[in-house]
């Protein structure tokens, strides 16, 4: 159950300096990795610096990661999900996609079956890495707890404000969120997987969402028509 409250705790691996960023009122443990993706159309892709997560304690943790680097190499299955959560999850990536690409001008989404199950069947795997796929555009989030489809698209949306519109292009900082409002993807397919303590987290079970996104986003040169601004 997620808490109102978190603090954030990430390590820089290009910087040994520890930054500590403190949020909002009472109980959630977040660590939280910022480093983005460039998508497969790219005519050269860009090596990004990563956050490297140290975990805290048995609280609660947030993950969020775009970016073509590996954070942790476990392959243990994931526990498998029914088609009902399934359909309810395609139900709200659909609307929580849709709802916040309205407030950017960007058209709604609809979901793209054909790759929904491959989706699915990489996250079962549990490896927080981006699965490489071609001609689509990725995005990563795992949390412990009850950590949902919301909650994920929570920690992309919040880098809108990071964003600058006046300068637009690619940022650290906001992959994730010009990922999902870009213009030039007209369809997604998210899943959830349930991953094992000793996989995304040492000791703690979580949920593990992806997403993927065709044509793919975050294309370099293509971003003053693509991110709009608010609405």
């Amino acid at each position: 159950m997620l808490a109102a409250c978190y603090i954030s705790y990430v390590r820089d691996t290009r910087d040994p300096r520890v930054v500590y960023k403190d949020k909002l009122t009472t109980a959630f443990l977040a660590v939280h990795i910022h480093a983005y993706l460039f998508a497969y159309p790219l005519s050269s892709s860009l090596s990004l610096s990563l956050l490297l997560i140290v975990p805290l304690s048995a609280m609660q943790f947030t993950l969020s990661l775009a970016s073509f680097a590996i954070l942790f190499a476990s392959s243990v299955s994931a526990l498998p999900r029914t088609l009902e959560a399934r359909q309810s999850l395609q139900d709200q990536a659909i609307d929580l996609h849709n709802t916040n690409r309205a407030k950017f001008g960007a058209g709604p989404v609809t979901w793209n079956g054909d790759i929904a199950a491959g989706v699915q069947d990489y996250a079962n795997k549990c490896v927080f890495q981006h699965s490489g796929t071609n001609g689509v555009g990725e995005n990563l989030a795992a949390g412990s707890g009850d950590f949902t489809m919301q909650n994920a698209m929570d920690s992309w949306m919040n880098e809108a404000s990071k964003y600058d519109f006046n300068n637009p292009g690619f940022s650290e900082d906001t992959g994730h969120f010009t990922q999902v409002v870009w213009k030039g993807t007209n369809q997604i397919a998210c899943a959830i997987a349930d991953c094992a303590a000793g996989t995304i987290f040492p000791d703690l079970a979580s949920k593990y969402v992806v997403c993927q996104y065709t044509p793919p986003g975050n294309v370099l040169g293509q971003f003053p028509d693509n991110v709009g601004r608010p609405q």
